[in-house]
């Protein structure tokens, strides 16, 4: 697995997160994520862009990891990551991948009530429509109805 510490032949881009250089590929990163074709764009003729405060370097390494090896299985260890690092710099296709992992446990049942409830909760903080509907239909109990309207106005989720 790279680990983006050092050049590839390809690599024209540095990113700096908290002093750590990442190497990259502009035009892997411009296809894949709106928001770096804008800093890329932002940044013209610099070859870093330095990400300070905005993501910790492994997470950044993990979304890295999934821009140029699409391959890899979303898991419990890095769906959360994926899928809050996938919305912000709006990589559509590891979003869905951490949609259909969500949806997929949902569905097959396999999994706790605090994570039906944690799913649930991420279902409506990140618009998972079709994740959303299924909690609505009742396919999958997580709670009295009015209980779980409650939890998501008091954790200020909006619908």
């Amino acid at each position: 697995m790279r680990n983006f510490d050092s050049t590839d032949e390809k690599d024209d881009l540095v990113l700096d997160v908290y002093g750590e250089k990442l190497h990259c590929d502009s035009q892997i990163l411009s296809w894949n994520s709106k928001i770096f074709r804008a800093m890329i764009k932002e940044s013209e003729g610099s070859s870093e862009i330095c990400l300070k405060d905005s993501i910790p370097v492994e997470d950044l390494r993990e979304l890295l990891h999934y821009l140029y090896s699409s391959c890899e299985p979303v898991n419990d260890h890095n769906f959360r990551e994926l899928l809050h690092w996938g919305h912000t710099f709006e990589v559509n296709y590891i979003v869905r991948l951490c949609h259909q992992y969500m949806e997929s446990l949902v569905l097959s049942r396999r999994i706790t009530k605090a994570l039906r409830i944690e799913f649930f909760l991420l279902s409506w903080k990140y618009s998972v429509e079709h994740l959303k509907n299924i909690y609505a239909s009742r396919e999958v109990y997580v709670g009295p109805p009015n209980c779980m309207k409650k939890i998501v106005e008091n954790v200020g989720i909006p619908g």
